[in-house]
């Protein structure tokens, strides 16, 4: 016969067991599983359950004394790209944008649409070196070749050809503009850390 103390361990062991069954799903083995339906349309879905603060490699820590100016060349609307966008972005560029696929974070319980590019970004007018929505860019495009983290550590793409070049970077005042633009964009910028 078990103890009242054994019957707790127990149920609080089976307590555990259901709440990382909440927070962990496992994944559907169906066809239909890569499936998400998004205002009648329907996507293939993929899994994207790394982590967030993952810093590509060709991105380095901006410190005090770096410089960085936009030269117009068009290398960041080139080549083979992943756009994340957030369901606002999504809503407002929907019918200019090929967007034909949605991240699913697993882990998260959250999903986001993106479009990639393939050697030419589709609305990149390539005589003018001009983007053909520029003032209806979404958060990544506006946002390249800096990133902020949930830190608020201010990084920039070293493969970017305006790196090293015009002014310095004032780096609270980008961090605060990429913050601003997030929340444009429909993103929480709350979990960033405040300094």
């Amino acid at each position: 016969m078990e103890s009242h103390s054994d019957e707790r361990k127990i149920e609080s062991q089976s307590r555990k067991k259901v709440r990382k069954k909440r927070r962990y799903p496992k994944k559907k083995d169906s066809a239909s599983s890569n499936l998400v339906f998004i205002g009648g349309k329907s996507f293939k879905a993929s899994t994207d359950n790394e982590n967030l603060e993952n810093i590509p490699d060709d991105f380095v820590l901006v410190t005090s004394g770096m410089r960085w100016e936009c030269l117009m060349c068009g290398w960041c609307c080139n080549g083979n790209w992943q756009i994340n966008l957030t369901w606002k972005e999504y809503d407002r560029l929907n019918d200019v944008l090929p967007i034909e696929t949605v991240v699913l974070h697993e882990l998260m319980g959250a999903s986001h649409p993106y479009f990639r590019i393939n050697g030419r970004c589709p609305v990149h007018d390539k005589e003018n070196r001009k983007c053909a929505i520029y003032d209806k860019k979404c958060y990544t495009c506006n946002a390249f070749p800096f990133l902020v983290t949930l830190k608020r550590e201010l990084h920039i793409c070293k493969s970017c050809e305006g790196f090293g070049q015009g002014p310095l970077i004032d780096i609270d005042k980008k961090i605060a503009e990429l913050l601003k633009l997030k929340q444009e964009a429909g993103m929480n910028v709350s979990i960033y850390n405040n300094k």
